[in-house]
């Protein structure tokens, strides 16, 4: 199964690629209706909406994104999101489609690591499914829309999670200590080297570059190694170089 998504309005049909949206969905998701334009900025409008007039419906709107917001406005922001997504689940809405105009067609890849050993650590999902689309033509339909008149006929397929077990390995190295008794304790200097990579479909400089997370840790613990490991006599106690993924 793949993801699909596909908004038709008249003659237009516009598909939106996986690459092209962002999304916290764990179970397999399908709809085919109408996509509703909705103003998440006018408070009035949720108490507003009746059960009949949404039941079923896909509602697309403009949520902002507080991850671009700073200090106390981001928490705000996010409190503020999961509020209308609860009163949207009690109105029984079948999703929520986003426009993100900003990010452009950049979407975010829908794919992320998970502890088996410990499942708290990740994202939690949202009590009703909901898909930010980052891609311009959706954007302008949006916009041409008004509020409360449907936006376009909406196809939705979201495949169920697929879960692999993947194999992470941190690299360690180990100066001994020159003393014979203090050599079994240890001085431990680490770095994280996990970072995104790279999207080969995006243009240009395609590399998530991560200079200060963690590039300059992991080099210092090279570096740090590199000159310890010349000392004579070497260090009393034994030191550890640790370079871990997360």
């Amino acid at each position: 199964d793949v993801f699909q998504l596909r908004l038709q309005a008249g003659a237009e049909t516009i598909s939106v690629g996986g690459s092209q949206v962002s999304f916290n969905i764990e179970r397999e998701v399908s709809y085919s209706g109408p996509a509703i334009k909705f103003d998440y900025a006018d408070p009035s409008a949720v108490t507003a909406l009746k059960p009949e007039e949404v039941a079923g419906k896909a509602i697309i709107t403009e949520i902002p994104d507080s991850r671009r917001a700073e200090g106390a406005r981001r928490v705000e922001m996010f409190m503020a999101r999961q509020e209308f997504l609860n009163k949207m689940a009690a109105l029984k809405v079948a999703l929520i489609l986003s426009i993100d105009r900003v990010a452009g067609t950049r979407g975010v890849v829908q794919t992320r690591l998970t502890d088996p050993e410990d499942r708290r650590g990740g994202l939690q999902p949202t009590v009703i499914p909901a898909i930010t689309v980052h891609y311009a033509q959706a954007t302008k339909l949006f916009d041409e829309t008004k509020v409360g008149q449907s936006v376009a006929q909406l196809t939705l397929r979201v495949p169920a999670a697929v879960e692999r077990p993947v194999r992470l390995r941190n690299v360690i190295g180990v100066l001994r200590g020159s003393d014979p008794v203090l050599r079994d304790t240890c001085v431990l200097l680490t770095a994280h080297y996990d970072h995104l990579g790279m999207r080969p479909d995006m243009a240009g400089d395609n590399i998530f570059n991560g200079a200060n997370d963690n590039g300059s840790g992991t080099v210092s613990v090279i570096e740090a190694a590199s000159v310890l490991a010349t000392l004579k006599p070497r260090p009393r106690r034994s030191i550890v170089f640790m370079t871990f993924f997360g």
